[in-house]
């Protein structure tokens, strides 16, 4: 009998099974908590520019992450459906980038008495009348790309010092002459988006 055709006892796999689904489990709440934090963040700090910016550069998490929260909370119809709406923040974002026509779909879809709470990104898109083939809610952070081989050291230096400052406000930057290998990491550490959809099945 060769190896792959070879069963692990039932026990085992059983054990492994419970551990990885505990650890998913673990990384949407973990997500859902960074979501709910920063929104409280948000709301308190938004009309104090100075505050609001240096909480960004202070605490550990990516711009693009920020952004991406703060345009859910900017959105007047996801935070007045909030309840009703499936708490993965990664498809409450997608919900925030729909067109209005696609968002009174969706409020047609709950005053009808649709529970979306449970509703895939899949489904929601569906029912807010985006097919399949249509163009997919993505992240469009702004992208500064400059070439270091350019510039001499202390040139170098002091342009570095001024694209850090790009980055709280989202801009993402990037060194050209840097190559990279394979793909590039996405926003959320594990596939989160994935992750927040099972939670919310």
């Amino acid at each position: 009998m060769t190896s792959s055709t070879r069963i692990a006892d039932e026990k085992i796999v059983k054990q492994h099974i419970k551990k990885t689904n505990t650890a998913l489990r673990g990384i949407g709440k973990a997500n859902r908590k960074l979501f709910d934090v920063v929104k409280d963040a948000y709301l308190d700090l938004k009309d104090f520019k100075n505050s609001w910016k240096r909480y960004r550069l202070d605490i550990d998490c990516d711009s693009s992450t920020i952004n991406k929260i703060v345009k859910v909370v900017e959105s007047e119809f996801v935070m007045e459906n909030l309840e009703s709406l499936p708490s993965a923040w990664s498809i409450l974002y997608a919900i925030s980038q729909l067109e209005k026509s696609e968002e009174k779909k969706l409020a047609t879809a709950l005053e009808d008495g649709t529970r979306l709470t449970a509703k895939t990104l899949k489904e929601i898109l569906e029912i807010a009348g985006r097919s399949a083939d249509t163009k997919a809610v993505t992240a469009s952070d702004p992208v500064v790309k400059y070439d270091s081989t350019t510039f001499d050291e202390s040139q170098l230096q002091e342009l570095r010092t001024l694209l850090e400052k790009l980055e709280p406000f989202g801009f993402k930057v990037k060194d050209i002459a840097v190559k990279t290998s394979g793909a590039d990491k996405t926003d959320d550490a594990v596939s989160a988006s994935d992750v927040e959809q099972k939670e919310a099945a």
